[in-house]
Order: structure tokens, then sequence, then C-alpha cells
């Protein structure tokens, strides 16, 4: 079998090599190459001599044309935001086939591992189906078992998937391959859309530790986290700790409790949140060297900045 990898980023390179290795990969098809981790891929790809397609979205049949040329069986798309044209996905047929992490139907969408996090999630699946003119809503082929640990980030999660892909797409070959039955996606359906600015904003008053904590890890891929606010300055927490204690009635982002070794102590809806990594404009600071720097007490409090837009 010989089958094009779509994607925009390096994190389907797993799947590339595995199939490159094993005589399986016709080819790439590249989106978003403006991007630098496409740029990443496509520069891979070119080094590998690996058959290079990038996707014009005003050209379609250009995609097409390169499935024939270099005699592929089917083409399978991963971490892939593109929307393939009908034109696209009536002409390959049961020969077009997505990756989506998550147990279809639930969670369809662009950005299901955000939503697991956000939602505590200690498993999901990795959904091999086909393309369909909705999103996410075609058939399924292959389902495999995925565990997040309660740890996990959106970053660390992401690599985790990657690093299934091929062992996914490896049981879908010994299983049978474009022989494999497809079925229905059955259940009720859940969507997991792009993720705003606003739903990676703390509001200290509405969130427990906990959810504060899931909404950090889900918004966690390279420097990034969830946004609040001190004073005038907009920060970002990248790593928190949920605690259990009294947080005196203290209105819900207030500073409990400042200096080593437990650094930041605020008080949440529902006991203690220690602030463990923030991101400011001065840099990333733990928490206890954030409150040093800049002169924190206790009783001062930390906002939410849902003005973000």
């Amino acid at each position: 079998m010989k089958i094009i990898v779509v994607s925009q980023s390096c994190l389907s390179l797993p799947l590339i090599q595995q199939l490159q290795a094993k005589g399986q990969l016709a080819g790439v098809w590249l989106h978003n190459v403006r991007a630098e981790d496409s740029q990443q891929l496509g520069w891979f790809c070119q080094q590998q001599n690996i058959p290079l397609q990038i996707i014009d979205p005003a050209q379609p049949q250009a995609l097409l044309e390169h499935f024939d040329t270099v005699a592929a069986d089917c083409a399978i798309s991963a971490f892939l935001s593109y929307l393939f044209p009908s034109q696209i996905t009536e002409k390959l047929q049961g020969r077009l086939m997505n990756i989506h992490a998550s147990a279809l139907p639930q969670l369809r969408g662009a950005d299901p591992l955000y939503w697991l996090l956000r939602q505590g999630a200690n498993e999901t699946q990795l959904s091999l189906h086909q393309v369909a003119d909705k999103v996410d809503e075609g058939d399924l082929l292959f389902q495999k078992a995925l565990l997040i640990h309660p740890f996990d980030t959106h970053q660390s999660l992401s690599n985790t998937v990657a690093t299934e892909l091929p062992v996914l797409i490896n049981a879908w070959i010994d299983a049978g391959g474009l022989d494999v039955t497809a079925w229905a996606q059955e259940g009720e359906s859940s969507s997991a859309p792009k993720v705003q600015i606003s739903e990676r904003q703390i509001d200290w008053s509405s969130m427990s530790g906990l959810d504060i904590f899931n909404l950090v890890r889900a918004c966690a891929s390279a420097s990034q986290g969830a946004w609040f606010r001190f004073g005038q300055e907009y920060l970002q927490l990248l790593e928190c700790t949920p605690l259990e204690g009294d947080n005196f009635h203290l209105e819900p982002g207030m500073i409990v409790h400042l200096g080593a070794p437990k650094g930041i102590l605020l008080a949440s809806t529902d006991g203690l949140l220690r602030l463990d990594v923030i991101s400011s404009p001065g840099g990333i600071f733990s928490g206890l060297r954030f409150a040093e720097r800049y002169r924190l007490q206790a009783g001062q409090k930390f906002e939410s900045c849902q003005a973000i837009q």
C-alpha cells in the first residue's frame, strides 16, 4: 500500500518516517507553508527526496493529479487544519482519511486535545475515519485507546499523539487496510472548536483550583499559558498546583501567602492555588521569584482579564 500523508506540522514526522522506512510512503501534501512548523516539514521532505505537493486551495485539481502521479492508494491527514473541498472528497471517496484525537462523534472540530484537557479527561481515542463533506463526520475505520497523564499539557499530549500515529496506522494496515469495513459514528456528538483568546483567560471568581489547573494544562504549548492580570500587566500562568487548605474566605485571586518554599499561594473558590511558573513581559519566573521581582505582598489580588479579545 502506498500512502500520502497530508499535514502542516512536524508532529506528523513519526508517521512519515515509519511509512518511508517500510516503503509505504507515496508522498506528502503540505498545507500552510508560511508557518515555520510547516516549512520545517517541507524542508525535511526535500532533504529525503519525498514527493511533495504544496496545497493550493485555489487549485484542488493539482492534488488529484499528484495522487495519480505517485500512484497512491490513499491519503491520510494528521495535524491538519485544511478542509478538503467536495471535488477532492468525492473523487477520493473511501481513499481519503483523517486521524482525529477523540472518540468520535465526541469532540468533533479543530482542537480536541484542548477540550479534553479542560474537561480533565484521563483517556481518549485516536480515530481513523473517512473524510466527509462535514468536519469529522465520516465513517470510522479504526480506533486506538490513548491514556492522558494527569500532568499532560497540550504540548506533551500532542507529542504523545504524534508517537502513536504510526502505531494506529500500522494496526489498521494489519487489520486489512483499505479492506476494513467502515462503520457509522454512533452516540451523542460534541464539538471541539478552535480555541479563542477568551477561552484562555482565568476567571478567579468562577473557576475552582482544579478548573484553573486544567485550563493551564490545556493552554500550555511552548511558552503560552492561561491569561490573568496584575495591575496593568497581562500575565500568563504556565504551571500551577491546586492545594487543600483554608482560603480564609478571601476573595478568589487574592494572595494568601508569599515566601519560600511555597512561593505564591492564592485563594481559589474552593481552597488554595499555588502559582508555580508565570510568564510576564519581563520574562518567565517561578512563582517565588516573580513575587520577589515584583515585590508582591499578601492581600494583593490578581485580576481576571476577560477584556482581552
